[in-house]
């Protein structure tokens, strides 16, 4: 199969695995994002297989980077592994300070409630930019089994059951996101 002139969106990403206590810095994975439809010059079934991305140097053609595809649907959303880049670094730690409940806290997620927070650490995650512009970045997170995030300083979503924070990263700048997680057992009431 052959098509060109494919708009795509770059998002660049990362799996961070909630509540981990060692730092841990990588580069984001880049991702090619379109959908499947004939105005994205598409609009048929994919199968699954192979896709090489190539980019440009010069007028001459490189291979960046190959990947999978799995079967995809008409009218539903293509994401091609472009591999990682090395321009945009992720790192996540678990600060080691108690917060006072009484001090400057994180805003409670959306239809979250707490009668006893038992937080004594908050996690934090710093998105690097080193490219000349702006990025689109994604930051999936890994929860433990019966956790959820209840206080977060961005906004935060969810994609396929995982919470997800979607941020613009400046130009050579960073941006810092920083969550709190309960575990089961703790007392989390939703509110409506």
């Amino acid at each position: 199969m052959d098509r060109s002139s494919i708009p795509v969106n770059t998002v660049y990403g990362a799996d961070v695995e909630a509540d981990e206590d060692d730092a841990a810095s990588a580069p984001a994975h880049r991702l090619l994002r379109t959908k499947n439809t004939a105005a994205n010059h598409l609009g048929l079934p994919l199968p699954s297989g192979s896709v090489a991305v190539f980019g440009a140097v010069g007028d001459r053609k490189l291979l960046e980077h190959e990947s999978g595809l799995r079967d995809i649907a008409l009218d539903e959303e293509v994401e091609i592994n472009a591999g990682e880049s090395p321009d945009v670094e992720v790192t996540a730690t678990k600060e080691k300070v108690s917060i006072d409940p009484a001090a400057d806290m994180l805003p409670l997620v959306p239809g979250v409630s707490l009668r006893s927070a038992k937080v004594a650490a908050a996690n934090r995650v710093v998105i690097s930019n080193a490219r000349p512009n702006e990025v689109q970045f994604e930051l999936r997170l890994q929860l433990p089994a019966g956790a959820r995030v209840v206080r977060a300083d961005h906004p935060l979503g969810t994609k396929n059951g995982r919470p997800i924070f979607r941020l613009d990263v400046p130009a050579n700048e960073m941006v810092t996101v920083r969550y709190q997680i309960q575990h089961t057992g703790d007392r989390i009431l939703r509110t409506p």
